[in-house]
């Protein structure tokens, strides 16, 4: 008998491989909660729920409502300050923590983020 897990994937990219085991995972019977930074400007894998989706799988996109420019250092440190807080603030990361995703959520804490 295999062990269901409650998964959560912070994928900050959205990259395609991540989003592709994601849905593996979940076909497989474990309950995926897969989060990324929908303002990262980078190429992105399919980041919407599609029809032959599980039950068990969830995308969550995580928004900072500022533009995300890389190239700026110390913007680039106060936007990844807003997206930890954007993190903390999600019940979805809650719900479906893991407690790899409760360890990330305290470390930000203790960060003052």
């Amino acid at each position: 008998m295999t062990r269901r897990m409650r998964i959560a994937l912070h994928d900050f990219a959205g990259h395609p491989f991540q989003f592709q085991l994601s849905r593996a995972l979940a076909a497989r019977g474990h309950t995926v909660n897969h989060f990324y930074f929908a303002g990262d400007p980078g190429p992105k894998g399919r980041t919407g729920r599609e029809e032959s989706d599980p039950d068990t799988f969830a995308v969550t996109p995580l928004e900072i409502g500022r533009p995300y420019l890389k190239s700026d250092f110390v913007g680039r440190w106060r936007n990844d300050s807003a997206l930890m807080s954007a993190v903390n603030t999600q019940d979805a990361v809650r719900r479906s923590a893991s407690s790899a995703a409760r360890m990330m959520i305290a470390h930000g804490r203790r960060r003052g983020l």
